[in-house]
């Protein structure tokens, strides 16, 4: 395996930990739901269910068209700081509901175009047995997203 593989990789994988992503309110939703009592429940509960999954079947669509436009990985950079900045969006921003929808929308497009991008990216700079034992550590990072 080349230097350049060994980059591919690290990003690869740092990338798939964000995929779960759209989890992390879970832990949290009674919390928010007691912040925003006059909320209704179910667009609380939309922190971590429709919004980020639609946004990102969205993204997944869009990221495929842009495939043969732009390079890949930098389509996966750019969720992935997309992703970081949803994130960090909610720490300042976070008075009313709406903020916290508005980050899942973001963060479920992130999502949806790291997942593209990450899986082409093995696809494209691997091949043979190499490509299915990195797509088998791929789907442990995705775990491990989740769970941390």
């Amino acid at each position: 395996m080349n230097k350049t593989q060994v980059k591919y990789i690290v990003g690869i994988y740092s990338a798939a930990m964000c995929i779960m992503g759209m989890l992390v309110p879970v832990p949290i939703l009674s919390s928010i739901a007691k912040t925003f009592p006059d909320a209704n429940i179910a667009a609380v509960q939309m922190c971590v269910g429709i919004i980020p999954l639609c946004m990102a079947l969205s993204a997944l669509f869009v990221s495929s068209v842009l495939a043969t436009r732009v390079q890949k990985r930098y389509t996966a950079l750019a969720c992935h700081v997309l992703i970081m900045v949803a994130g960090l969006m909610v720490v300042a921003f976070h008075d009313a509901l709406w903020q916290v929808l508005a980050a899942s929308v973001f963060i479920g497009i992130g999502i949806g175009g790291i997942q593209n991008g990450t899986d082409a990216l093995i696809a494209d700079y691997f091949e043979g047995q190499q490509r299915g034992s990195i797509m088998g550590v791929y789907s442990t990072f995705v775990a491990l997203g989740g769970i941390l």
